[in-house]
């Protein structure tokens, strides 16, 4: 998970939440699987074509199945509500990552308020 804004607390639900959704109470196994797995990682500097670098660094260090990007107006780097800027920032740069990679992108909801 590459977050840019949420604290320990806010991270600390999200595990709970992935937890629970995997219905894993009481599988100790699983429980340390997800624990070693789930890495949350605060990113809150590099955006655009310096976020694509900085996370095409963290896949190769960590060999994730999943990148959890929360929220993705924190890492566009431009205006989201613009085509073009989308295109090249979903096709341009994430898609060949994950075409390279394995990794399956999810992106947290932008915030409205």
């Amino acid at each position: 998970m590459i977050q840019a804004e949420n604290d320990l607390g806010d991270v600390a639900e999200m595990f709970q939440w992935v937890k629970t959704s995997l219905q894993i109470e009481g599988d100790e196994d699983a429980f340390k699987a997800l624990e070693s797995n789930f890495v949350p990682i605060a990113e809150d500097i590099n955006t655009g074509e310096a976020f694509g670098e900085a996370v095409r660094h963290l896949i190769g260090a960590h060999k994730p199945d999943l990148v959890w990007l929360d929220p993705l107006l924190s890492f566009i780097g431009d205006d989201i509500s613009k085509q073009d800027v989308c295109s090249r920032f979903l096709r341009g740069m994430l898609n060949p990552i994950a075409h390279e990679t394995g990794v399956s992108w999810m992106m947290d909801r932008i915030p409205l308020n």
